[in-house]
Parts: structure tokens; sequence; C-alpha cells
């Protein structure tokens, strides 16, 4: 589903935008898009961390750790 922007019409009070349920549809469409986008990208997050953390587990002989930030940068510990 597209974005669905509540319309306010083109002065205060002017009668031309959303009503209130109307409005509220809208904010309550638009929320469950953006919730079931993070849940979808949450499951799959966690699905790639176990990867990872099942293949880290077959590495073996190596003494250094790395951590990466939300931006993929790595540091080294």
């Amino acid at each position: 589903m597209a974005r669905d922007p509540i319309n306010v019409g083109s002065t205060a009070n002017d009668g031309t935008g959303d009503t209130w349920r109307d409005a509220f549809v809208k904010v309550n469409a638009n929320e469950l898009e953006l919730f079931t986008s993070v849940a979808n990208n949450t499951a799959g997050v966690a699905t790639n961390a176990q990867g990872i953390i099942n293949t880290a587990a077959l590495i073996t002989g190596f003494t250094k750790t790395y951590w990466f930030d939300a931006n993929d940068t790595a540091t080294a510990a």
C-alpha cells in the first residue's frame, strides 16, 4: 500500500479536509503497514543473525574479535 496522507484542507476549518474518522482510518492503515514492515525485517535480521552465529561456531583458531556498528564499521577488540 502506498502512503495515504491525511487531507487537512486548504485552511483551518474550511471543511475541505478529511473527517476525523477518515483521518484516523488512514493513520491506522499507515501504522499497520509500518508495523508489518518492521516485523518482517526484524524476523529477517534474526534469521541472518542465527546464520552468522552458526557459521562463527565453525571457525576456530582466531583470537581477534571485531564489532560492527550500525554503519558496518568494524572495530577490533
